[in-house]
């Protein structure tokens, strides 16, 4: 079966300019570079995913088998897995179960010659990010997967500011969450003091060390960083 729907020599590395990886959205220096594996059992496919990939400047590692691909040595540097899908039906799609074992939250796009609804869908329920059907054009390979990257990495970024907003939470008092709950609900300094009879004074200092902790300048910000990390403002609380 044919692979690429287009000959792979009429897109030579000056024809893929646009598609460089250098069009995703940068990373932070401390975050590895994103690594794209793939997973394929024919060996000439393979090869010519490498190739393609490599021609547009990624990091690309390849297997074989899920298996081989769970033995991986830098999990964390994985930000996409392209995975060729040969078996008609949805039984290879226990592959994707198998690559959610071996690195957290995966971005998967399932390569298949069989490309029924009834797979995609069952695909897509087990986590893929995207279902494209055999023979593949290369621009839109290489186009998916570099949304396949972004989008992992505004997962991690939103997962990271949940994990800051999280830990701020879990800093503050039991006092201090009160204090935060009655703020939220719009109050002014003076009108908390009132609710829990205490002097304005003592709730500007629970104020300021709630902010501390969040680890941010103003409510307004902390509110926005909630919303940000999916958070419901409403379920603050003392309790």
């Amino acid at each position: 079966m044919t692979f690429f729907a287009t000959p792979r020599q009429s897109y030579p590395a000056s024809a893929m300019s646009t598609h460089s990886v250098a069009d995703v959205p940068s990373q932070s220096s401390a975050e590895p570079s994103p690594l794209v594996s793939i997973i394929d059992s024919s060996d000439a496919d393979r090869r010519l995913l490498l190739d393609l990939f490599r021609e547009c400047g990624f990091d690309v590692d390849a297997y074989s088998t899920v298996s081989s691909f769970s033995q991986i040595l830098e999990p964390d540097r994985v930000r996409c897995v392209l995975i060729s899908l040969r078996s008609p039906g949805s039984t290879d799609l226990a592959a994707l179960d198998e690559i959610q074992l071996a690195i957290t939250d995966p971005t998967v796009i399932v390569l298949t010659p069989y490309g029924d609804v009834p797979t995609a869908v069952a695909a897509m329920k087990r986590g893929a990010f995207d279902f494209l059907e055999m023979p593949i054009n290369a621009r839109t390979v290489v186009d998916r997967v570099k949304a396949a990257i972004s989008t992992d990495r505004e997962h991690r970024v939103l997962a990271a500011k949940r994990r800051q907003v999280e830990g701020g939470l879990g800093r503050l008092s039991h006092r201090e969450r009160e204090v935060l709950e009655l703020l939220l609900q719009g109050m002014l300094n003076k009108q908390v003091a009132v609710t829990l009879d205490l002097s304005e004074k003592t709730i500007a200092a629970h104020r300021a060390r709630i902010l501390s902790k969040m680890q941010t300048e103003s409510l307004t910000q902390l509110v926005r960083n909630l919303l940000e990390s999916g958070i419901p403002v409403e379920t603050i609380s003392a309790a």
